[in-house]
């Protein structure tokens, strides 16, 4: 159980780095901090209510105790497109109305 739990630590903490990292350079700024609320909020329910899709890391179906599994496509990618996506329509919406 230690072992997935460092697991699922250190690839949060990795994620989150890298997103304040690319944040803290200028790079997407709006998408990205977009993520890290959509990321954070995911792992929060992941975790506290159990569901396995929004984890980061689960135990491996075929040794539970010391394997673990690493979800990059539902606890990465989904709230990844999810913000740059909301960040593409919201400029849509933005410039449609006239703003600047």
């Amino acid at each position: 159980m230690s072992r997935i739990l460092f697991s699922a630590i250190s690839s949060v903490g990795a994620i989150l780095g890298i997103s304040i990292t690319l944040i803290r350079k200028n790079y997407y700024v709006k998408p990205l901090s977009i993520f890290v609320v959509l990321y954070i909020m995911g792992q929060i329910i992941g975790y506290g209510l159990g569901v396995d899709i929004l984890k980061a890391v689960v135990p491996s179906p075929t040794n539970p105790e010391t394997g673990t599994m690493y979800q990059i496509i539902p606890s990465i990618v989904f709230p990844l497109v999810l913000a740059f996506t909301s960040n593409y329509v919201f400029r849509l919406f933005k410039s449609h109305l006239g703003g600047s």
